[in-house]
């Protein structure tokens, strides 16, 4: 077994190399002068809070960007989630349905509203949810009643679903949408790291009914912390608007507040790297595709490792980089991480599920059995636009 663990750490540590000339980093955020010159202009007018106008600029960019009516960016990615939940009336002692296999701030936004995860699965031999595995279980372990959906165990509304877009690839959300249409259960998308990519040329995060966007330092493009909600529903932009802005009543004259809100929205000075990070979007998307080719072509050979692409029709980021080891050799995965860092390259793991964890543990299941499987094979590479500058 020990001859097999060095032929297998020898591929991946040789194949990354071929790639990897010039970062080995497993994701960092590209800067220029343009950052400098927007974020000093701005720190010049002093206009530097949640009230300055480079902000609303910045969410007419990211509208454009994405083709939605209505952006919102606020300070991070998990409190854009908060804040949809809370947009599409999800309530204290709802059920909101979400991949255990993900972020743990997909998770977190529910708690924060006072509901509770129930965590389903993904597909065999995949990182995104089942939606076929989702309709039959809906069929076994709910009812409905006065047009919602109730879990027939604990008696708990299931108001809402967050899908999420892993790595930037597409969560089948026009299936998912069809499945889902009789149930009465609200769609919202964690696009945190897909932006820029899309399905039959729409952006993900625009398929259901409100989505999000993350700006962190290590997305494709940041604001150094920061989110966005992006929908095409007045209503849902209107209500998470307000509670984004202290749910401030919208006046000229009159400072009043009529319900409780956040103080959520993304300051200007954050919304003014975002402008210059705009610039450079699709020049970062064309460098994170031709990674994805490199990679694809070194490891093309391989009985070890197979990298994961796209699906038909999807035009992804490729925000990370993501190799599944073969499963009989999934016990490998630890120790290859480990002796990689110990040759200066980055890989990671995939966050460990979070039906497993302590705050999480007791929340309501399905057959878990795929993402049990699966995260014990995946392995991110080192995936920063400047990897590769050939």
């Amino acid at each position: 077994m020990k001859k097999n663990y060095k032929k297998i750490f020898n591929e991946i540590k040789n194949n990354i190399l071929k790639v990897a000339l010039n970062n080995k980093n497993l994701h960092d955020p590209n800067f220029d002068n343009k950052e400098s010159l927007i974020i000093n202009k701005n720190i010049k007018n002093t206009f530097v809070s949640s009230t300055g106008i480079n902000r609303k600029i910045f969410e007419k960019k990211i509208s454009k960007f994405v083709n939605s009516k209505y952006a919102i960016c606020v300070n991070s990615g998990t409190e854009a989630l908060k804040l949809s939940l809370l947009a599409l009336n999800v309530k204290y002692g709802d059920e909101v349905l979400v991949p255990s296999l993900t972020f743990i701030g997909s998770v977190n936004a529910i708690s924060y509203c006072g509901a509770s995860p129930h965590f389903i699965d993904v597909k065999s031999n995949d990182i995104l949810l089942d939606d076929i595995k989702l309709l039959d279980y809906l069929k076994k372990i709910s009812y409905l009643k006065n047009g919602f959906t109730y879990n027939k165990k604990t008696k708990k509304r299931i108001s809402a679903i967050i899908p999420v877009h892993l790595f930037g690839q597409f969560a089948n959300i026009v299936s998912l949408k069809k499945k889902l249409k009789k149930f009465n259960i609200k769609i919202l998308e964690d696009a945190a790291e897909a932006l820029g990519s899309k399905y039959k040329n729409k952006h993900f995060g625009t398929f259901g009914d409100i989505g999000i966007l993350s700006f962190n330092g290590n997305k494709i493009i940041t604001t150094g912390g920061g989110g966005a909600i992006i929908t095409n529903n007045k209503k849902y932009f209107k209500k998470a608007y307000r509670l984004a802005n202290i749910g401030k009543i919208i006046s000229p004259v009159d400072l009043k507040h009529d319900l409780i809100g956040y103080n959520s929205l993304m300051p200007a000075l954050n919304a003014s790297m975002g402008l210059a990070q705009i610039l450079k979007i699709n020049k970062f998307i064309k460098k994170k595709r031709k990674l994805y080719k490199l990679y694809s072509k070194s490891f093309s050979k391989s009985k070890y490792f197979q990298l994961y692409k796209e699906s038909k029709e999807v035009r992804s980021n490729y925000w990370l980089q993501c190799l599944i080891i073969n499963s009989k050799y999934k016990k490998f995965t630890h120790d290859l991480i480990h002796d990689l860092k110990k040759k200066k390259i980055t890989t990671r793991p995939i966050w460990h599920p979070i039906h497993l964890l302590k705050p999480y543990k007791d929340c309501f299941k399905m057959n878990l059995e795929n993402t049990h499987e699966i995260f014990k094979r995946l392995i991110t590479l080192p995936s920063s636009v400047n990897t590769n500058s050939k």
